[in-house]
């Protein structure tokens, strides 16, 4: 116990530095290899504790070194067959090209058959596609590099993310997330005077332009490519655009995996989409394409979206600026600043006819003219996205509406969650009674925060109630202490990591520099309480530093991301982990405190206290998760401040001051 703040300090800040130094191994030693480098750490750390097996130590050592440096294929990481790359490389000559791995992701080149990527093609096209190699991003996410000598390709004309340039013609374009970079080579093809890219994954663009006698796309005069995240870049830049175009590239769709309902996008959110409108020119147009997806989920949600960024930018009348076309496989919503105009309208139409896709939405729509090419039973796509634009109470559509297509913010950015917890009977028998909609949506999670509980439950308090001479009542509130404070760690690191993804630009980013700084810093909080006395006092102090910090933190953070400017990323870094700093510092008191303290009550309830406390993490973890679906992330730090309230508490009957004032 004594030694307890010391322990906690080499645990922390070698998990906080492992966060950050992980991101480099990648590049050098690709997937297997950081997974043998991290087995060789394991054992080099068995060095400190072994006396009578050195040898054999050592040449399992430098075995697992061999390896690290000459990968075999028994430690290479297998993709899922599951996934769209293995799926692809399965169909005759198929070919894998290249894999090549970055702190961020894991990209592969392949030929294949299954490649044929035209997103949203008329059916009216009927000539072949020029030869195309797959792009993969982390085994899924397949896009097309299609060979491109700088000639204009026609077929991009037949895509219904073509519509915005008949009404914007030779002008400077925006593009989000290229992947491939179809949508570069639609623009040149449709005469764009300047095409800028903001492509997130530079190992995308690295791949794309190390294909120089196949695509020419990346090195086009006309086209500048900008390796930065497309928020943080907007934010800093005053610079307008006739055309936004958000292609399909940018958001990858939901599966029947469940995973991507739960994971941010911050490019789908209502302060996103005012910030694109806000880089438009006059009469610029914000162009987003999306996947039909039966029953209307995120085409609706888009529109959704848009209709509130509008509403918050002061644009009057939102149903006048939006247009809305489709395919058979694809939907494109067409926003404006102002209002489209009758020869806009009219040009929209002649497109939709001319190519063969349905119009969904134009200011005036008449029933008559939608569902004619690509037909449905029913045009629900019509029917929903008409009544959202028109209705003059939009609250009471989107509780009327089966799934939830509200639109979502900065502080719940989870645009593929539309499934309603109050509608599962409904939703099942709207499906054809079939359960696959279920494993789609965020309910995963609600499955795993269960089995959490139960898993705690039997592994905790089972074998404590179970245990000869234990009193909850004299005893549990001890181990609730550490249980709060073990779930209001977690509910500041989690909502930290989502709010500084905007900051710092990539996700992976914002993980390791939230980790390094809480842990590392956490880790010297931990270190500083071995070198003074541990007490019921003291521990109440630090505890109400806590609370306050942690309120403070959620005011701290919107002003503290409005006033930095800097465009220099390794800045932007160093300026995170010093506002961090200060609350990792404080968050890394509580625990190794209260083990010194609880040895007096019961020597032998440490390791239940540390069996609390990471239980409890677990449960955070995902709990976190959960409640900024329904609250935002802001609320959960407000919910941190209230665990730590309660521990609190905890400490009044958990740590007997008469007992515990002088421990040391």
């Amino acid at each position: 116990p004594e030694d307890a703040g010391k322990l906690y300090f080499a645990n922390l800040t070698g998990s906080g530095i492992g966060a950050l130094g992980v991101l480099g191994l990648f590049s050098i030693f690709g997937g297997s290899g950081v997974l043998v480098f991290s087995a060789i750490l394991g054992l080099a750390s068995s060095f400190f504790f072994s006396r009578k097996r050195k040898i054999l130590n050592g040449v399992v050592f430098f075995i697992l070194l061999a390896f690290l440096f000459t990968p075999i294929p028994l430690l290479e990481i297998n993709v899922s067959p599951y996934k769209p790359l293995p799926r692809a490389l399965r169909y005759p000559d198929s070919r894998l090209i290249s894999t090549q791995w970055n702190s961020i992701s894991r990209v592969d080149i392949f030929e294949s058959g299954y490649v044929r990527y035209a997103p949203g093609l008329s059916l009216s096209y009927q000539d072949p596609l020029p030869p195309q190699m797959g792009l993969a991003v982390d085994g899924g996410g397949i896009s097309a590099i299609t060979q491109f000598n700088g000639s204009p390709l026609e077929f991009t004309g037949y895509l219904t993310s073509s519509a915005p340039y008949i009404i914007n013609q030779n002008g400077k374009i925006l593009i989000i997330e290229s992947g491939g970079g179809l949508a570069i080579i639609q623009a040149l093809s449709n005469g764009a005077l300047k095409v800028k890219v903001l492509e997130s994954n530079p190992l995308v663009i690295e791949t794309v332009k190390d294909l120089q006698g196949f695509s020419a796309v990346y090195r086009n005069p006309k086209v500048e490519v900008k390796d930065a995240e497309v928020r943080s870049f907007l934010k800093l830049q005053n610079e307008k655009f006739d055309i936004i175009h958000i292609g399909l590239s940018s958001a990858v769709p939901a599966s029947s995996t469940g995973l991507f309902a739960l994971t941010e996008n911050y490019l789908f959110t209502v302060e996103a989409f005012k910030e694109y409108l806000d880089h438009l020119s006059d009469n610029g147009i914000l162009s987003i394409t999306r996947w039909l997806q039966p029953p209307p989920r995120e085409g609706l949600r888009t529109v959704s979206i848009a209709i509130e960024a509008m509403d918050e930018a002061g644009i009057d009348s939102p149903e006048e600026n939006i247009a809305v076309l489709r395919s058979f496989g694809t939907i494109t919503i067409l926003v404006k600043k102002t209002a489209f105009i009758p020869k806009e309208i009219e040009k929209i139409r002649n497109f939709a006819r001319s190519k063969s896709f349905d119009i969904v939405y134009v200011p005036g729509v008449l029933k008559s003219e939608v569902n004619i090419y690509n037909r449905f039973p029913e045009d629900y796509y019509y029917l929903t996205i008409n009544d959202l634009v028109t209705t003059s109470n939009r609250k009471e559509f989107y509780n009327a509406y089966l799934f939830d297509v509200s639109p979502t913010g900065d502080e719940n950015p989870f645009f593929f969650q539309f499934l309603k917890a109050d509608r599962l009977k409904e939703t099942y028998k709207s499906m054809g009674e079939k359960w696959q909609i279920f494993i789609e949506g965020s309910y995963i999670v609600y499955i795993l925060l269960f089995q959490a509980i139960i898993l705690t439950l039997f592994f905790i308090l089972l074998p404590l109630a179970g245990q000869k001479g234990f009193k909850m009542s004299q005893k549990g509130g001890s181990l609730l202490y550490f249980f709060f404070i073990g779930i209001a760690f977690m509910f500041v690191e989690i909502p930290l990591i989502q709010k500084f993804i905007l900051f710092l630009g990539k996700p992976v980013f914002a993980v390791s520099t939230v980790l390094f700084s809480l842990l590392v810093f956490s880790g010297l909080g931990s270190l500083y309480t071995s070198r003074s006395k541990a007490s019921v006092k003291r521990l109440k102090y630090r505890l109400k530093l806590l609370v306050l910090a942690v309120l403070f933190y959620i005011f701290l953070l919107p002003v503290f991301f409005t006033l930095v400017k800097t465009t220099n990323i390794w800045l932007r870094y160093a300026i995170a982990v010093l506002v961090i700093a200060p609350l990792g510092f404080l968050m890394g008191m509580p625990l190794p405190m209260g083990i010194r303290l609880i040895e007096k009550v019961d020597i032998n309830l440490i390791p239940w206290a540390w069996a609390a406390n990471g239980s409890a993490s677990v449960l955070a973890s995902i709990l976190a998760v959960v409640l900024a679906m329904h609250t935002g992330f802001s609320q959960v730090i407000l919910l941190a401040s209230l665990a730590y309230t309660l521990s609190f508490a905890t400490v009044i009957f958990a740590f007997p001051p008469h007992l515990l004032e002088e421990q040391t």
